[in-house]
């Protein structure tokens, strides 16, 4: 005798998952492939884009939500747009009423929480995107995952998307190696990984992003990501990224 389901917008699943978290994790789980990872001083994103254009919004993956944070996106384009749109607004608001940025793991907490009760309203669907933040604050570089389900997880290197499962494998075998890298090394490492995969893909653009102590989050222009790419190649493993990079001015 089969059990009678509910017919709430809100339905579970007999394993006890809810149907549109689910449905929501696995539109993040096929899209773009997003690379997080950090040092003590800097923390980096980079992804693949179709677009050559950094201010193309149609086809930024890559969002910069104040000076000191970013995040990059991957799953629905509409989603991903109204959630960056709502955390400009939020530190723009801390910003007039404390007079200093919003602390980049509070950020995170609020959008969770927000993310969280759409996951849980009969009138509302979860976000369908997976987001990585980037942030440098008075604790230092964060790089934090946050879910569909709101669920947010601070880490020292991440990827989320498609095809992640041999890339998430080199960054847990290379943690220690990332967390002394200087800038130029940690940027080498970001690059190295989201290739991993997929070496020299040429169907999509790379684009990356670094924040860190001195430095706002600055999208790197395609000359600047070229010039990395080339001395890059030359590397074979985390060891060798200061010397690929002993060249760059």
């Amino acid at each position: 005798m089969c059990e009678k389901q509910t017919l709430s917008p809100i339905l579970w699943d007999p394993r006890g998952f809810l149907l549109p978290v689910q449905r929501a994790t696995n539109s993040v789980n096929k899209g773009s492939e997003v690379v997080g990872l950090k040092s003590k001083e800097f923390a980096v994103l980079t992804v693949f884009s179709t677009s050559t254009s950094l201010t193309d919004k149609s086809e930024t993956k890559i969002v910069a939500i104040d000076s000191h944070v970013g995040i990059a996106i991957t799953g629905r384009k509409t989603d991903a747009h109204v959630i960056d749109e709502y955390l400009k607004v939020e530190c723009k608001k801390y910003k007039y009423y404390f007079g200093k940025p919003y602390p980049v793991n509070r950020l995170v907490a609020e959008l969770g929480n927000t993310m969280f009760r759409n996951s849980q309203r009969i009138s509302c669907q979860p976000f369908e995107v997976g987001i990585l933040f980037a942030g440098y604050d008075e604790g230092g570089s964060h790089i934090y995952q946050v879910m569909p389900s709101g669920e947010y997880f601070n880490c020292k290197a991440m990827v989320i998307g498609g095809r992640s499962q041999t890339v998430r494998n080199y960054l847990e075998s290379n943690l220690e190696c990332f967390l002394t890298s200087t800038k130029e090394d940690i940027i080498c490492d970001a690059i190295r990984a989201i290739n991993w995969e997929i070496p020299g893909e040429k169907q999509s653009h790379l684009n990356i992003a670094i924040v860190g102590e001195n430095q706002k989050f600055e999208l790197l222009s395609g000359k600047d990501v070229a010039t990395y790419e080339k001395k890059c190649r030359g590397c074979e493993s985390v060891e060798d990224s200061i010397q690929c990079y002993s060249q760059i001015s």
